[in-house]
């Protein structure tokens, strides 16, 4: 399938919407490792690597680099790394679990 034939406003929405859920999984796995949800927390900083990764081939895929995209991408980067974040919460969380 041609890129080109797929409509310009659904070419640009697609790799930022992945970012903004990459977002959103980052969020909800730090308050589920804050909560003692360690479960739930892995799966969303696991289903966050992915749309990280998938947010980047759909904009490559799709030629749909955008000044909104490249924003998006440097706030999750710099402001909020939501791998890096969410992470850190899981493995506090596990150091501070007792000694059974």
């Amino acid at each position: 399938m041609n890129p080109e034939r797929i409509p310009r406003a659904i070419r640009f929405a697609v790799p930022n919407a992945l970012t903004l859920a990459n977002l959103f999984c980052g969020c909800l796995g730090i308050v589920g490792a804050l909560n003692g949800g360690y479960d739930w927390a892995w799966m969303m900083i696991i289903l966050a690597a992915l749309l990280d990764f998938g947010d980047g081939a759909a904009a490559r895929w799709l030629r749909a680099p955008s000044p909104m995209g490249k924003e998006l991408d440097s706030f999750r980067y710099s402001r909020f790394p939501t791998l890096g974040n969410g992470q850190t919460h899981l493995h506090h969380g596990f150091g501070t679990l007792p000694d059974v």
